[in-house]
Parts: structure tokens; sequence; C-alpha cells
């Protein structure tokens, strides 16, 4: 009688562990990739009307273009591992943001930087590889990374209007990734435009290039 009633509370033990529910364990989220302030300072200098190199490659001549002037680099104010693009020595202008002014003059009928007055306080963002090597003359700093173009619309103006707020304007969206190497000094990024406001595509790509120094290409 013993052995039945050791035997009967054993089986149901075993088939009260058989209806629990098995409960796998969460999966330990990866780390989110943290931006560097650091890098920032080699593509960009704190000194008046500075400009880094830019060029935009072209897909129909297959060559890359001359420098793109109007690149004002600026550290953005809200997040410091932002580097913007802004003109803040002439008031009420801008820049020619990743060639846009000229891009899209066709429907905004001017190539004028101060009327189309884009100014983007956040455009790119810089991410370490951790795989890659310090730099010898930055022991705290990697020496390669991924680049990130921060998501947003870009304004570009129209002629007309006494004041800024009376202008009208198209919007292009910007996004985009790329690479930076420290060693060589240079930027690759491909830039995506969403040109739907202006009858275009979601995702027009387009190939550029950042160094503080010219480039041979």
């Amino acid at each position: 009688m013993k052995i039945q009633s050791t035997l009967l509370a054993l089986f149901i033990l075993f088939l009260t562990s058989c209806s629990k529910e098995t409960i796998a364990p969460e999966p330990t989220p990866e780390p989110a990739p943290v931006a560097s302030a650091a890098v920032l300072s080699y593509f960009h200098e704190n000194t008046a009307y500075y400009q880094p190199f830019v060029y935009r490659y072209d897909e129909e001549t297959k060559t890359w273009g001359r420098r793109i002037g109007g690149h004002f680099s600026t550290i953005s104010t809200d997040d410091p591992t932002y580097l913007g693009f802004t003109q803040p020595y002439v008031e009420d202008s801008g820049v020619n943001l990743f060639q846009m002014v000229t891009l899209y003059s066709t429907y905004t009928g001017t190539t004028n930087l101060k009327t189309a007055g884009i100014n983007v306080s956040k455009v790119l963002q810089f991410f370490p590889d951790d795989e890659s090597a310090m730099l010898v003359d930055a022991p705290t700093v990697r020496s390669k990374g991924t680049v990130n173009v921060f998501e947003q619309k870009v304004k570009i103006y129209k002629p007309g209007g006494e004041t800024r707020a009376d202008m009208e304007f198209i919007e292009i969206g910007i996004s985009g990734e790329g690479t930076y190497n420290l060693e060589t000094g240079v930027i690759d990024l491909t830039v995506y435009f969403n040109e739907t406001a202006i009858g275009g595509a979601a995702k027009v790509a387009r190939q550029y290039k950042i160094s503080k120094t010219a480039l041979t290409l």
C-alpha cells in the first residue's frame, strides 16, 4: 500500500511538471551602438567659413564631379555627436547640401544658396568599429567605422515672398549610410533621396565622398 501511494505521488508530480509551460529565457539584447563625438574633429575644423571637400559620383558620365562648394560644416548644439551643414556666417542664407540646390533647381527655379536656404544641423553621425585599430596619435579613437545619414525632410525654398515664412518650398527626404576611414581621411556615403513630393521615386541613391583635403578621383 505504501509503495502504491509513493508511485501515485510520483505520477501526479510527473503530470504536474509536464503541464507547466516551459518558459524560454529571454535573449540578452545586443548593446546599442554608441555614436562618437571624437571622430568629428577629423572631418571638421572650428574656423570661420571652413568646409570639407565634398564630391558626388555622376551616374550619367560615370565620373566623380568637381568639389561641391557651399558645405559649411557645423557641430549640432542639440547633439554634439552629429555633424551638420549650415550657414552661420551669412544671415538668412544656406548651403548646397549634397548638391541639392543644383539637383533640384528645375523644381525651385533657382541655384542661389541664399534663396534656397538649406540649413540642416544634424546630418552625419559616426559609429566606430570595435574591431578596427586605434589611431597612433589618438589611442582612444578607432580608425574605422560606419556613418549614418540622419533621416529627415529638407526644405528647399523658391524665389518670391518678402520673408522666409512667405516663401514656397519643396521637401526632399534624405537618409543613408556609409563608412569612414581616419587613416585615409575619407567618408564614403550612399545618400537616399525621397523625391515623391516632386513626382519622383521614394529612394534615389547617390554616391558621395567627403574629405578634409582635396581628392584626386
